[in-house]
């Protein structure tokens, strides 16, 4: 498969700070999915690093994305440059992850709801 990668044109800054480099957010598009990448190189090259996939209409059912839309998948990547690592309970840790942005997504719904009613 031919994958495409676009980055965003957005300027980045880098800090150097305590052994590690610091970069702001890159955003970059891989065949249509939107990925940001946040985080630190460490001198030694040590990754300290977490991917947020936004999640899409496409990889949850329609009844489930109003849900989940404005949510993030979140892969944190550690190891070392030339030896990435991600976990191997990403998924179940990103499950739990997006049942909490959900649930808080709703309690503010909810809130914005109650504050409009007691305004009105």
């Amino acid at each position: 498969d031919e994958r495409s990668i676009i980055l965003s044109e957005k300027p980045m800054t880098f800090v150097g700070k305590d052994g590690r480099v610091t970069c702001s957010p890159l955003e970059a598009t891989v065949n249509e999915y939107s990925l940001i990448f946040e985080g630190s190189v460490g001198f030694d090259q040590s990754l300290d690093y977490l991917a947020k996939v936004p999640v899409t209409r496409k990889m949850v059912s329609s009844k489930i994305y109003p849900y989940l839309e404005g949510t993030y998948i979140n892969v944190p990547i550690t190891g070392t440059a030339s030896k990435p690592k991600i976990s191997k309970s990403v998924l179940q840790d990103a499950l739990k992850d997006l049942v909490l942005q959900a649930g808080k997504k709703q309690l503010n719904e909810q809130a914005g709801k109650l504050l409009e009613s007691l305004f009105n």
